[in-house]
């Protein structure tokens, strides 16, 4: 899940103790993008036979995910 956070803190509305404290809002998008590229790219290799356990993957990124950028669109889209 490292990166997963790693692609999260670029959506965070108030990023603790990172450089992206300094970055403006459309910085934070393309880094958010560049890491999302990386973590697809990983992740859709990946297989999971356990179809119950795919869709509580798929549940648990979306919840995540979701709501921290459409907060940031909110705020600077």
């Amino acid at each position: 899940m490292k990166v997963l956070d790693e692609t999260l803190l670029c959506l965070l509305l108030k990023p603790v103790y990172t450089f992206l404290n300094l970055l403006f809002p459309k910085e934070r998008f393309k880094m958010f993008n560049m890491q999302f590229d990386e973590l697809h790219k990983r992740q859709s290799q990946w297989t999971v036979p356990d179809t119950e356990l795919r869709e509580s993957l798929r549940l648990v990124v979306a919840e995540v995910l979701l709501p921290a950028y459409r907060s940031l669109l909110k705020r600077f889209g």
